[in-house]
């Protein structure tokens, strides 16, 4: 009787947990409409929460029911057709296609709210393989009760389901490990497989998590082979998406693309070498991507708009660190940002028609780029340590302590005690999250190495790709694989009162 009033006392807890979570994403969104005006978009339709990042996912869809074809607008030239992964517009096209254009947001993000609701079962169960049921309940009570997973829901960019995803893996990646039916086995691989690929040709770099399918496979070739020639057929279905979106891109622009490409002489969009050549330049000092933004964009658009051409550059100049003009001087630095207007006003006329590019870049995006990569190796030479451990710290400082709310708009200035109380909650989760998963990494023993692969090392691959590699950071890029990060404080938890234990009974 008491073990039944224990679990009904859980079940009462957690769902109330639940629908506070999911009330505050709605008050989040109706906050947002009370304060959207035409001059300040903060919401599609009335029904998601709109972001910048939109056009990547719901353009594709527009130009396909149009006859324009699967890309990115403008619809002109071939860098748009290969610009992200299909899979998150996809989603867009089927709501859309069974739905009418008003009203297809509605149940679009209801749709995602329910994987939210579904990822929590599954996450519960994860969490059990790993730990014990108290440490496991806690931890679920962490994911479901944060609203650092539900408000993405809300939204029509790929964080919307990548966190869903990436659980709905682990959760049939870990049923096939335990399984002990060779068909069920069969059927957990075959579904884990999809999903991954789906969460691939959502989020390419969510990849990194694939280690625990290929981990997962070595072991069964090492205990059954029989059984691993099965396995193959397993992973068929997830190979032949992926094979057909590679097969897709070439077709269409005659490269081998294999996921999505960013930068493409054809596109229209900022990301071109001059843009990369002052981004890798900016980076040498671990400049936030944000505030790059706040000088690359203006001195794009002053340089197209025929604004004065010296005011640009001192624009530019006057964001860049004081140190960094005094070190490499004004006037080289101008001269580096001449030939970076002189590429932009190359393109010009494709921007003002709005016709794609030519397939190759011009000469003057080439010898811009190769301007800024000699102040990077200039750079390099005199502050190497800054480069290469220095800066990577800035951002991995920016990935490990923030409140994971920059997203969320109620508690981006929190107007009352309780929105303040939730925003340091979240921000404690969070740094404890990381402390958990160094310490995890120092600490958790290397026995049960699956373990270890998942709570430690596809973890800090995940860091070390954005903080040491990509070198951007946003919030929400690691959200992908923050609920396993939940988990590890559970783990870290579980560790320490076995120690604390160990000492009073010593």
């Amino acid at each position: 009787m008491k073990k039944l009033l224990y679990t009904y006392s859980w079940k009462i807890f957690i769902s109330l947990l639940i629908a506070f979570n999911i009330l505050f994403t709605h008050y989040n969104l109706q906050q947002l409409k009370l304060d959207e005006t035409p001059e300040k978009q903060l919401t599609l339709h009335k029904e998601t929460i709109f972001n910048g990042d939109n056009e990547y996912f719901l353009t594709p869809v527009d130009n396909y029911m149009h006859q324009k074809g699967w890309r990115r607008s403008p619809a002109v030239g071939n860098a748009g057709y290969i610009r992200r992964v299909p899979v998150y517009s996809a989603i867009h096209y089927v709501f859309r296609s069974v739905f009418d254009e008003d009203n297809y947001l509605f149940y679009l993000k209801y749709f995602q709210l329910s994987l939210f609701l579904v990822s929590i079962f599954c996450f519960s169960q994860i969490a059990l393989h790993f730990l014990p049921r108290n440490y496991a309940r806690f931890t679920t009570s962490l994911y479901a009760a944060l609203p650092i997973f539900s408000v993405w829901t809300f939204f029509t960019i790929t964080e919307a389901v990548t966190p869903e995803l990436m659980l709905f893996y682990i959760f049939f990646l870990l049923s096939a490990k335990t399984s002990q039916s060779g068909k069920q086995k069969f059927i957990f691989y075959l579904l884990s497989a999809f999903i991954l690929v789906l969460l691939i040709l959502t989020r390419p770099y969510s990849a990194i998590a694939g280690i625990l399918l290929l981990y997962c496979t070595i072991q069964e070739f090492r205990k059954n082979r029989t059984f691993f020639k099965l396995l193959i057929l397993a992973y068929l279905p997830a190979l032949i998406v992926w094979a057909s979106w590679v097969i897709r891109n070439y077709s269409i622009t005659g490269q081998p693309v294999l996921l999505e490409q960013a930068y493409h002489p054809e596109s229209l969009d900022r990301m071109k070498p001059e843009f990369r050549g002052l981004l890798n330049f900016s980076k040498c000092w671990g400049v936030d991507g944000a505030y790059f933004n706040t000088y690359h964009e203006p001195f794009f658009k002053m340089v197209l708009s025929n604004q004065n051409t010296d005011s640009a550059n001192q624009f530019v100049l006057s964001k860049l660190p004081p140190e960094i003009v005094q070190e490499f001087g004004a006037d080289r630095l101008t001269a580096v940002l001449n030939k970076h207007q002189q590429a932009l006003i190359k393109q010009k006329p494709y921007y003002d028609s709005v016709i794609a590019q030519p397939s190759t870049y011009f000469n003057e995006q080439l010898k811009t780029e190769q301007a800024y990569n000699e102040l990077i190796t200039e750079y390099k030479q005199k502050h190497a340590f800054n480069y290469w451990f220095g800066s990577r710290l800035l951002y991995l400082k920016r990935l490990m302590i923030h409140s994971s709310c920059a997203h969320i708009y109620v508690l981006s200035n929190p107007e009352n005690t309780f929105l303040r109380l939730v925003k340091m909650g979240m921000f404690a989760v969070t740094v404890l999250a990381y402390l958990c998963l160094i310490l995890n990494t120092l600490f958790l023993q290397k026995k049960n190495f699956f373990h270890f692969l998942t709570l430690v090392i596809v973890p800090v691959l995940f860091v070390f790709f954005f903080a040491f590699i990509h070198r951007e950071i946003e919030q929400r890029y690691m959200l992908p694989i923050f609920p396993v990060l939940l988990i590890g404080i559970g783990m870290q938890a579980q560790l320490m009162v076995n120690f604390g234990k160990r000492i009073f009974r010593g």
